[in-house]
């Protein structure tokens, strides 16, 4: 919220969280819903600012992603995804997702 762009290459995981909604933000983003297995149960496209996201069934946590990412990385429904964590050379944690 209150940001001008979510970064290319960036995500915010939310948890728990069921939904989300737009308000306060600039921007459209993507929006991906998680179950507790982090396994993909609903997807949202190019939701606008000042929306509420949908409700869906399962959905225990969210990831919201730069607008365009759901299509371009080809994410559905079914797909599970790992949180993976890595220190750089800086000693930095930075966390990744891997898509299977």
């Amino acid at each position: 919220m209150f940001t001008k762009q979510l970064p290319e290459r960036s995500a915010l995981h939310i948890s728990p969280c069921p939904s989300i909604h737009t308000f306060f933000m600039n921007y459209a983003i993507d929006v991906l819903y998680l179950n507790d297995q982090n396994e993909i149960v609903g997807a949202e496209e190019h939701l606008r600012p000042g929306k509420i996201g949908q409700r869906v069934s399962g959905a225990r946590s969210v990831i919201e992603l730069p607008a365009g990412t759901i299509n371009s990385l080809s994410l559905e429904t079914g797909q599970s995804l790992a949180f993976v964590s890595e220190i750089n050379q800086s000693s930095e944690i930075q966390n990744k997702t891997s898509i299977s």
